[in-house]
């Protein structure tokens, strides 16, 4: 999936770079230094815009901005600021994750594959909608802001991803589901973990063809 890069900080931006693309599926298309120097044709192709907010700006109007160059694309926002009303304007205005710095690579990589997860499914929502495939819609919609019966760190359409993995084999390794989902293994390893303390996956111990052990997944109904 590629992502545009807007940052003014060099050295910041040669960071996010090395995150991004250690993400599996993930690339920074393009990269910017202000809003003003995007050229549309670097936005045709990209489904993600990382955008650093400075804390002296305003997180509503750069937002509004933003959206009105790339409307289809999903905003992370990389902030400076850490007052509240910001947080509240940004996700009222759109984001779809933000992240204060200075962020690590492990929260990064999540948001990216929280988009990843949402865009997936939104790409199978029909023409006419149901009450329910409404309430998906509004679930789906705050993917970043996870609901009350899941951990902090849990977003149901990645644990989705994850089901749906194991769905098709009997017996699998983090690296497996991880591949099978288009998920980093250290992100498939940490829902398979939770999934087997909610009781949804068991797991076993085998062991690789010279003999170093691994564990294997599966789940509990099929």
């Amino acid at each position: 999936m590629e992502c545009v890069l807007i940052e003014r900080d060099p050295m910041v931006s040669s960071l996010v770079r090395q995150f991004v693309t250690s993400v599996a599926g993930m690339e920074i298309s393009a990269e910017y230094r202000d809003l003003p120097d995007i050229a549309d044709s670097a936005l045709e192709s990209a489904e993600i815009v990382l955008l650093e907010h400075p804390a002296t700006l305003d997180i509503m109007e750069l937002l509004r901005r933003m959206h009105s160059i790339a409307p289809s694309c999903s905003v992370v926002l990389l902030s400076e600021s850490r007052r509240a009303d910001d947080a509240i304007r940004a996700f009222e205005s759109g984001a779809f994750d933000l992240l204060l710095r200075p962020f690590s690579f492990e929260r990064l990589r999540d948001a990216l594959e929280n988009v990843v997860a949402y865009r997936r499914f939104m790409a199978t929502v029909p023409a006419e909608v149901s009450q329910s495939a409404v309430d998906d819609l509004r679930g789906i919609r705050s993917a970043s802001a996870p609901s009350s019966a899941l951990p902090m760190n849990i977003v149901r359409q990645t644990m989705d991803l994850i089901l749906d993995a194991l769905e098709q084999g009997e017996s699998m390794t983090a690296e497996e589901v991880a591949a099978s989902a288009g998920l980093s293994r250290p992100t498939a390893w940490r829902y398979l973990e939770h999934l087997c303390r909610s009781g949804q996956v068991m797991s076993s111990h085998g062991y690789r063809p010279k003999g170093r052990p691994v564990r294997r997944y599966s789940l509990l109904h099929r």
